[in-house]
């Protein structure tokens, strides 16, 4: 066999494994699509068109939240942001924050009172890289345990691979924004443990009160009524 021809099968086959290694049946929000991103200058208050909470909850069944009120949609400029020109901050005391963490959770986009999971998540820092520092992404189960972490230097992006994820934390390193948040499919998760009555009655009204959000933001948003 020629010099060539091993060059050829050594090409297919390296392809061949990064196919296979990289995450299938993945969804991608940008963040592009959003109107009212506020200023990306950190301490600055967050106005509440530039908040995210449950703006992706019907449709890809991901809730976002940090200290309060969701998370900030920042407008980052092109080349700035990875993808576009926007991506999001934390809030705390209702100020754009870049120290405190970010928070990520799965529900089923066609119910969701009902709690989801994936087997992939990742997220990418902005392109205003500040690499002596570290991100973190931790992933969590259904009940709230701790299924593993990541740990990289900005501007690497984040990503954790482990069956059972329902959140995930984000934890910044002052300076970088996110953008491309990357998850594989949801599907409904089961709970490991058996929750005593008040937990239950506490979680049954947590949901309850979710979807009475959603359904109320997207009546606003249609102009319609729900019976």
């Amino acid at each position: 066999m020629s010099y060539l021809q091993k060059s050829k099968i050594m090409l297919m086959a390296s392809a061949i494994v990064g196919f296979a290694s990289s995450p299938s049946l993945a969804a991608t929000i940008n963040f592009d699509d959003l109107s009212g991103a506020m200023t990306f200058f950190s301490g600055n208050p967050v106005p509440p068109e530039a908040r995210i909470s449950d703006q992706f909850l019907g449709t890809s069944g991901v809730l976002f939240g940090s200290d309060s009120s969701g998370v900030a949609l920042v407008n980052l400029g092109f080349g700035h942001a990875v993808s576009g020109s926007n991506g999001i901050g934390a809030i705390k005391n209702d100020l754009l924050s870049y120290s405190d963490p970010i928070f990520a959770s799965f529900f089923l986009p066609s119910n969701p009172s009902v709690k989801a999971v994936t087997n992939f998540v990742s997220i990418t820092p902005d392109r205003w890289p500040d690499p002596t520092k570290s991100l973190l992404i931790e992933a969590f189960g259904i009940d709230g345990n701790l299924l593993g972490s990541f740990s990289a230097l900005d501007p690497s992006p984040l990503s954790i691979s482990v069956e059972g994820i329902h959140s995930v934390k984000i934890t910044g390193n002052g300076s970088a924004a996110f953008d491309n948040f990357t998850f594989n499919d949801v599907a409904p998760g089961v709970s490991e443990s058996v929750p005593e009555p008040t937990s239950t009655l506490s979680l049954l009204a947590l949901g309850a009160f979710g979807v009475s959000s959603w359904l109320k933001r997207k009546q606003q948003l249609s102009g319609g009524s729900f019976n």
